[in-house]
């Protein structure tokens, strides 16, 4: 019996590892490779209920879920985290951007009162915001009605989307300071998705902020078996391919990049973790477990990235803005 539970272990570990493993390589040379990381938080959340039994139970070959977790370490940091951010002093503060992102569903700022949002949030406290799925009318009397509502009115603002009849649909960045250039990394001319990037001058300093919304499964309207698995295949590799041209873009940057937005994908996912192998997750500064973006399922799939020469000196998830199904999130850095 016990030689049977041995093997049986050690089979599921080796699995474990080999799984962890696979997940690594790019999904653009094997679809199903980007599926193995569903499994990531199941597999490791396994392997830390058998190593805690391993007090009960005193069997050596449990201490191969040790091996396990060291090789997921990456992954767990991602989940859980116990972090300290730097204190923050005057001279800190007097040197800090602080940024929001909001995935707002497609929130209509026509069939719905400006203020029911604005009401809920204190616009101006950040200097940067930005927003994913904003629908607009064709001219910007939607965006300055917001910006007025908001109490923004001062602030530059960049729209980059598609045009639809008779809105349009897209990014919008709005900044407290000036901009003086701006870009986009487009997916493609009939994609919805996509990024746009501004360069912001604080003084004498210039950074770059990235705004971006990434290919969602949109299984809704799947018909069938096939065509469920077709969109599935589809966002995975076009996710990461968009990521590589994305890390190449900042790879170019001449300046400090934060990136943030939507990448409809989780923290257990390739594109996350190309993303996070370049730039810092601004959560990591925090104590968290298992950390929501989205109203519907527990999943964090919104993301402020920051670059590795700026310090984050906080994080949050407002739970409490309820006009989409994504919650907005920001971070304060010291630049």
């Amino acid at each position: 019996m016990i030689l049977n539970f041995n093997k049986a272990y050690s089979f599921f570990s080796t699995l474990s590892v080999i799984t962890l493993l696979l997940a690594k390589i790019s999904p653009v040379y094997f679809w199903v490779f980007g599926l193995l990381a569903f499994l990531i938080p199941i597999i490791l959340s396994l392997h830390f209920i058998g190593l805690l039994s391993f007090v009960f139970f005193r069997r050596k070959i449990i201490l191969l879920s040790l091996v396990v977790l060291l090789t997921g370490i990456n992954h767990i940091n991602s989940s859980i985290g116990v972090g300290y951010f730097k204190k923050k002093t005057s001279a800190v503060l007097n040197k800090s951007l602080t940024i929001l992102t909001h995935n707002l569903g497609s929130y209509s700022f026509h069939s719905n009162s400006n203020g029911s949002y604005s009401s809920q949030m204190n616009f101006r406290q950040y200097d940067v915001i930005c927003f994913q799925e904003f629908v607009k009318s064709n001219s910007d009397s939607t965006i300055q009605n917001l910006a007025k509502t908001a109490g923004i009115e001062d602030y530059s603002y960049v729209f980059t989307g598609k045009k639809m009849t008779p809105k349009n649909f897209g990014l919008l960045i709005f900044s407290r300071y000036p901009i003086i250039n701006s870009g986009k990394i487009a997916f493609g001319l009939n994609s919805f998705n996509g990024v746009s990037y501004v360069d912001i001058k604080i003084k004498t300093d210039t950074i770059r902020v990235y705004n971006s919304h990434f290919k969602s499964y949109n299984l809704k309207e799947a018909k069938s078996i096939t065509n469920y698995l077709q969109r599935i295949k589809g966002a995975i590799v076009e996710r990461t391919s968009r990521a590589e041209e994305v890390l190449t873009h900042i790879s170019n940057a001449k300046h400090p990049v934060i990136l943030v937005g939507d990448l409809n994908e989780h923290p257990y996912g390739y594109v996350y973790n190309q993303f996070v192998n370049k730039l810092n997750d601004a959560i990591s500064g925090t104590t968290y477990i298992f950390p929501q973006t989205v109203s519907k399922f527990p999943a964090r799939i919104d993301y402020i990235f920051v670059d590795r020469r700026l310090n984050v000196i906080d994080f949050g998830i407002l739970k409490t803005i309820l006009i989409s199904d994504h919650f907005p999130v920001y971070s304060r850095v010291e630049y």
